[in-house]
């Protein structure tokens, strides 16, 4: 069985932020960054995005979360293609995501081929790489 963890970006810092308390009926949530703690009693609050861990490891053993920019290498022609990891209520599960080509994979497909997944940015951070 997977962990079930998320991280917070914060619209308003510009930054991930850290999570202490997370209700899991989703009514509340703490979270923080430096000094400053939060507290909100909507999850889905404007000034916060949360992103869930997909359950798998990159390559370098780096935990992969939804919102993450990955590249996929295995010696097709997919290899230089941005991939973003989404929740995808269609397929029930977590595909990575190509917009710029058109075309997703699902989690049957790459799932259990971490090894050749590299996160390179996020959607946040790194939106030169869309």
């Amino acid at each position: 069985m997977r962990e079930i963890k998320f991280r917070f970006w914060s619209i308003v810092d510009n930054q991930y932020v850290g999570c202490y308390d997370v209700d899991p009926g989703g009514r509340w949530m703490h979270v923080g960054a430096g000094d400053q703690l939060y507290y909100t009693n909507d999850v889905d609050a404007q000034e916060f995005v949360m992103e869930q861990y997909i359950g798998i490891k990159d390559k370098n053993g780096k935990e992969i979360y939804e919102g993450d920019l990955i590249r996929y290498q295995n010696n097709s022609n997919l290899d230089s293609v941005v991939f973003t990891v989404k929740w995808s209520d269609e397929s029930l599960g977590w595909i990575i995501w190509a917009e710029k080509e058109g075309c997703c994979l699902t989690n049957d497909r790459f799932i259990n081929q971490f090894n050749h997944i590299e996160i390179i940015g996020n959607i946040h951070e790194n939106k030169n790489l869309l």
